[in-house]
């Protein structure tokens, strides 16, 4: 008997050991297993471990000067865990809660209760609220103590403080499916960059996450760090952005835009760096921000009129280049030895061939090269295209439209420049075979083309693309990628550079008849700059008459003449000619890029100022509103 009892005392013994080992190794394993596999060891073990994501703060974005375009406020975040606050929480607690939150009550009693009602991942945060004012969160953290299971995650929410540049930023929203399968990085009611720089440089701007576990009794009470937070880590800031947008300039551009539909792009030749980027109608982009984001984007995009969210800058391509695209046709026709600036064409109030006729303004009759642009005369290229189009070098028109089109092409035409942000559109420019296609004939030939002589016809472009056109002239002949982003954290950021086929004394020579524009007798004469010598190119292009719409207004320019400092193409829709609203906009931005001040104060008064486009449109669509109700 003495050795049973002594038999069973040494088993008893035996266990307590190994019972014992068991747990030391078992905490060992639990300190040295990885965060993955230590969580789901602790799940199986015990549903005591709290996981809390840490959320960085985004990367700031700066104009070129370091003025703040986007930067972050701090709110808050409000999660429940179900298994806890189903142990005590009832109608009267969630009625509290939701007055010291103080927002839609409906909708946060529904997650509550939503929250209460599952029977499955009891332990899995669920998000009860989000932009909750840091004062809001301050007042119910006193008090919190009272709801185990509810806590706070600080955020950092997207702020513009600027109040511009929209189309150029984007904006901050929530991840949906599609970019969590994208991007493992990111989770449920995570935030992403959507259009502009926001999105372009997300990778860059979002930081990266940190995440801290804590030890909590079983009804949701914080003990401490879960192991002494030797697996949590700290959220990594994003890097900051430099752009290259001069807020200044900026500011200027939308305040000359504020009621008239359009683009503007300035870029500094040298470098491709854009200092404005306006597309309007705009918007402030603060809409785009916190609690209301959802419903003002609702309201944007159902403005359909206008179309705000609609990048006019970057996206509108399919609006005619009208008669700024005579510079490329000229260049073309110099290289091409079909032309040079002493060849003559007599106009006689337009161009008339083969039953085509394409009215001309009022000018001398004799036209020469110079005076060509000066005047932007129809009917000289016209002339010039027939030539290149019929050019005896080449087998057929159709070889001859090929080169022709290569050389549009080299200069920034039918494919997208490759902006850093989203969403820009290629423009048309149609190849001979899309031009069989669309002309239905095999036989084509410059009378089914010579519209585009003018920058009409089968011609489309974005006001981005014009600008670059004007760039690679003030360039003498190459551009570098046109972009908005100058620096991300301590790098720099390089662009390619382009060349185009075309010698640097062709350019010269538009160059002098650019510079004839804002003299006495040129289309911008108006528009002339007191003490700068500035080249520029009117250019109006027709609406369908039908519509009841005004012509285009185009104006590119750059100045000053010899080391060119800025470029600029304004695109108004249904601005009337380029000379009466594009050129002045494009003279007042010159002007205050340059010297900081407007040495012309009269243009806006006599040709903006009451020139309110926005309210003709709405009046006219009115008109037609009547018409159909009678």
């Amino acid at each position: 008997m003495r050795n049973v009892n002594d038999y069973i005392r040494q088993l008893a013994i035996l266990a307590f050991i190994l019972l014992v080992s068991i747990i030391f190794a078992g905490k060992a394993l639990m300190d040295e297993l990885p965060p993955k596999s230590e969580i789901a060891l602790a799940k199986i073990l015990s549903q005591n471990i709290r996981i809390i994501r840490l959320y960085p703060d985004r990367g700031l974005i700066f104009d070129r000067f370091g003025n703040i375009l986007a930067g972050n406020k701090y709110e808050y975040e409000l999660y429940a865990i179900p298994a806890n606050i189903k142990k005590y929480m009832n109608e009267q607690d969630i009625v509290n809660i939701i007055n010291l939150l103080g927002v839609d009550s409906a909708q946060i009693q529904k997650r509550l209760l939503r929250a209460l009602r599952t029977h499955s991942v009891l332990y899995k945060p669920r998000l009860i609220d989000k932009y909750i004012p840091a004062h809001r969160a301050a007042f119910l953290q006193e008090v919190l103590y009272k709801y185990p299971g509810l806590y706070f995650i600080k955020r950092a929410i997207r702020t513009y403080p600027a109040h511009s540049a929209a189309h150029a930023l984007g904006y901050v929203g929530l991840v949906d499916s599609a970019d969590i399968k994208r991007d493992h990085y990111y989770s449920l009611n995570d935030y992403i960059g959507r259009r502009g720089l926001e999105e372009s440089y997300e990778k860059y701007l979002r930081g990266k996450k940190g995440v801290t576990r804590l030890w909590v009794t079983s009804n949701g009470y914080v003990v401490g760090p879960y192991l002494n937070g030797k697996h949590d880590t700290l959220p990594v800031a994003g890097k900051n952005l430099i752009t290259t947008l001069d807020l200044k300039l900026q500011k200027y551009a939308e305040w000359l835009l504020k009621d008239k539909p359009g683009a503007i792009v300035a870029i500094e030749p040298k470098t491709g760096e854009i200092l404005a980027f306006v597309s309007s109608p705009y918007y402030d982009p603060n809409l785009l921000t916190g609690r209301n984001l959802s419903k003002n984007f609702v309201k944007l995009v159902r403005d359909t009129l206008f179309v705000p969210l609609f990048d006019r800058a970057i996206q509108s391509d399919q609006n005619p280049p009208g008669s700024t695209f005579k510079l490329t046709q000229a260049l073309i026709a110099l290289q091409e030895n079909v032309i040079n600036t002493k060849t003559i064409f007599i106009c006689h109030g337009g161009f008339h061939y083969h039953g085509i006729n394409i009215r001309c303004h009022h000018h001398k009759p004799v036209v020469d090269f110079y005076y060509s642009i000066q005047t932007s005369c129809n009917n000289y290229y016209a002339n010039v295209y027939r030539l290149l189009i019929q050019n005896p070098k080449y087998a057929n028109q159709h070889i001859s439209y090929e080169h022709w089109y290569k050389y549009v092409y080299q200069m920034g035409f039918g494919h997208r420049l490759g902006i850093d942000i989203p969403s820009e559109q290629p423009g048309s420019l149609p190849d001979t075979m899309t031009l069989t296609i669309s002309l239905r004939k095999k036989n084509w030939g410059f009378p089914d083309v010579v519209h585009m002589a003018i920058g009409q016809g089968k011609i489309g472009v974005t006001p981005l693309q014009l600008a670059n056109m004007v760039t690679i002239i003030a360039n003498r002949g190459y551009y570098i990628t046109p972009h908005l982003g100058k620096r991300i954290g301590d790098s720099v950021l390089h662009f390619e550079k382009h060349y185009v086929s075309i010698d640097t004394s062709n350019f010269t020579k538009v160059i002098h008849a650019m510079s004839l524009v804002f003299m006495p007798g040129g289309t911008a004469a108006f528009s002339h700059i007191p003490g700068l010598i500035a080249c520029g190119k009117t250019g109006t292009a027709q609406n369908p008459k039908p519509l009841g719409e005004d012509d285009n207004s185009i104006f590119v320019a750059f100045a000053p003449k010899d080391n060119p400092q800025i470029a600029v193409a304004v695109y108004i829709e249904q601005g009337g000619p380029g000379s009466q609203t594009a050129a002045p906009i494009a003279s007042l931005l010159i002007q205050k890029y340059l010297f900081d001040t407007i040495r012309t104060p009269y243009l806006y008064d006599i040709r903006l100022k009451n020139k309110n486009i926005f309210q003709k449109i709405i009046k006219r669509e009115h008109a037609k509103k009547a018409r159909y109700k009678n």
